[in-house]
């Protein structure tokens, strides 16, 4: 048999009839080999049974089944494990579509690559991928809030059984120091729960801190929100409401004040209240949960008073909105409010409870408004009603606009003193005039009866009065006056009288008479105007009780005149003697004039000083 080397296989094709078989350790280019007697290690061939220890790598390219389970660990990637019945630890598993069983683990499930606080970055699940169900044996779940190693906070959720033999769930707390709080819920109630808003039902709770209601009794319930019913009760601080006929001396310590005083010292349960009524002024109310006992004749209701407070607008137009409060007093004595209602032309618009001392209507109308206050109670002795009842009216009462201005200048003899004018003066009166205060009200325009200037000359010097008048003319505010219904118009007046008088005059002529319109010739009457027979004493108004003084020069007549409607003189004297007969009277237009009779000499300068009587 000839011996072929490999070298001589290295290159070219070569076909071989037959069986090649033998032993190598090494073949580097066997491309197919039914039958490896020797592997290199000497093992027995495929399929194998027994040990085999695999130094370098195995590459698989088809699939690995174990019927009877990998003894160990098995590492690596797979894409797709669909028959992978049995695994201990799967590094990245990206899809196994069939895992019957996973063996108990040797020891603890530790996350790998915790950091420095012991802390791991992986997570079970993910936002996006949940886990369904969470199988958890009678144990606990811790939640830490520190790091592990140093002091802990904690909390713990755990599920226990209780010494009847029943579940219970236990959420603990764990402070820093080593301070350890409990609070377990079972179908028995909760024990040291702190507090509660509504605790529905609770067979046992032994320290419940807060109840605003409970109608069972709580042990050491300081207070509950709402505790519907409870089997145990034991300490009761505080309770607000307490229904039952159960009320241990403990529990009704703050809701009845002082508490419960017993006779002995027994210590026994209140089940009952009893009242014997013999008398027909006692009574016992139970209103709103508050239990009542009245003795004697309860006092009647005072009548109830309604206000605006002074928040209703009465000057507006009746269009314009107004907010205010309607508010009122009740004060019902001893006896039961029923109701109190607030109602307009028959529509109810507010009402109160039974316990209110006071009703409080906010609102915003337009126009006048009548509330009607109604009041009904009930006599706790008979239930006999006192119904009362009050008006309340905002009447609107719109203010007019104020006057315009009109302010006159007089330019006149003798001047317009006290707005007077000397019957006969000569002059001018200018004035100006403005619209006054609008009040809400819009201003449109302002006119006047006469034009500036009013000349005081001819029949003007006269006897009459001398008036000029100024209107604003207005209407209500909005688009065309839209803020009342129906729009309004008003107009207001301001005017200024002159009026004439016919003062006293006195002086020294030679002529023997004079006209009424020569005495009303002031510049040819007084001398302080030019004239040349005396004084015209502007102002004054009367003649009796005066006194005056004429001077003159030559022989001249004495003349005294005042207004007519002025009573005559009774005495005329000079130097203490009487000359009343020595003059005449004579009434000329509206004037009465006291001439003397005979003409009187004097000198330059002559002057005479009479009184008048």
């Amino acid at each position: 048999m000839a011996l072929i080397k490999p070298e001589q296989l290295r290159s070219g094709s070569y076909n071989i009839t037959g069986s090649l078989f033998g032993t190598s350790s090494y073949a580097n280019f066997a491309l197919t080999a039914s039958f490896a007697l020797n592997g290199g290690g000497g093992g027995s061939p495929f399929p194998f049974t027994g040990s085999a220890i695999i130094t370098g790598s195995l590459v698989v390219t088809g699939s690995v089944k174990a019927t009877a389970g990998f003894t160990g660990s098995l590492q690596g990637t797979a894409s797709n494990a669909n028959f992978a019945n049995n695994a201990n630890f799967a590094n990245n598993a990206d899809l196994a579509s069939t895992a019957l069983l996973a063996n108990e683990p040797f020891g603890d499930w530790v996350p790998r690559k915790p950091d420095g606080a012991g802390k791991s970055p992986y997570n079970l699940g993910s936002p996006t991928a949940a886990w369904n169900h969470l199988y958890i044996n009678d144990s606990t779940i811790f939640f830490l809030s520190e790091s592990i190693g140093a002091p802990t906070k904690s909390s713990s959720f755990s599920v226990e059984e209780d010494p009847n033999g029943s579940s219970r769930f236990v959420i603990g707390t764990k402070e820093t120091g080593g301070t350890t709080k409990n609070i377990t819920i079972s179908d028995r109630g909760a024990s040291l729960a702190i507090t509660s808003s509504y605790a529905l039902t609770a067979s046992f709770a032994q320290n419940a801190q807060t109840a605003s209601f409970f109608s069972g009794s709580v042990s050491n319930a300081v207070s509950a929100s709402y505790a519907l019913t409870a089997s145990f009760a034991q300490n009761a601080q505080t309770a607000s409401f307490i229904n039952p006929t159960f009320i241990s001396q403990s529990a009704a310590a703050s809701g009845f004040g002082a508490g419960v005083t017993y006779v002995s010292a027994s210590n026994n349960p209140l089940n009952e209240i009893e009242v014997a009524d013999y008398d027909s002024n006692v009574a016992v109310t139970f209103v709103n949960g508050r239990l009542k006992f009245i003795f004697g004749t309860p006092t009647v209701p005072s009548a109830p008073v309604a206000s605006f407070n002074s928040t209703f607008a009465t000057d507006r137009f009746n269009q314009v909105f107004d907010t205010y409060t309607v508010t009122g007093t009740i004060a019902v004595g001893g006896y039961t409010l029923i109701s109190a209602s607030l109602y307009e032309g028959g529509v109810l618009l507010t009402s109160t409870g039974s316990l209110a001392t006071q009703l409080v209507y906010n609102t915003t109308t337009t126009g006048s408004h009548t509330y009607s206050l109604q009041v009904t109670a009930s006599s706790p002795l008979d239930n006999s009603l006192n119904t009362q009842s009050i008006l309340l009216t905002g009447s609107l009462s719109k203010t007019n606009p104020g006057p315009p201005t009109i302010k006159p200048t007089a330019t006149v003899q003798l001047g317009s003193t006290s707005n007077q004018i000397e019957q006969g003066a000569t002059g001018s009166i200018s004035f100006v005039s403005a619209s006054g205060t609008a009040n809400s009200w819009v201003h449109n325009f302002t006119s006047t009866n006469v034009t500036s200037p009013i000349f005081v000359t001819g029949s003007a010097t006269g006897s009459s009065s001398i008036t000029a008048t100024a209107t604003s003319y207005y209407s209500s505010s909005g688009v065309l006056g839209s803020d009342n219904s129906p729009a309004l118009t008003t107009g207001s007046n301001a005017t200024f009288t002159y009026t004439k008088i016919r003062s006293l005059r006195y002086g020294a002529s030679a002529a023997t008479s004079f006209t009424s319109t020569e005495l009303e010739n002031l510049a040819a009457w007084d001398t302080a105007l030019g004239g040349t027979v005396g004084t015209v004493a502007k102002g004054t108004t009367t003649a009796s009780g005066q006194t005056l003084t004429i001077t003159w020069t030559g022989d001249k007549y004495h003349y005294i005149a005042f207004n007519s409607s002025l009573a005559s003189l009774t005495n005329i004297t000079t130097g203490g003697f009487g000359v009343f007969s020595s003059f005449t009277l004579t009434t000329v237009g509206q004037y009465k004039v006291y001439r003397i009779n005979t003409l009187q000499a004097g000198g330059a300068g002559t002057s005479i000083t009479y009184v008048l009587t």
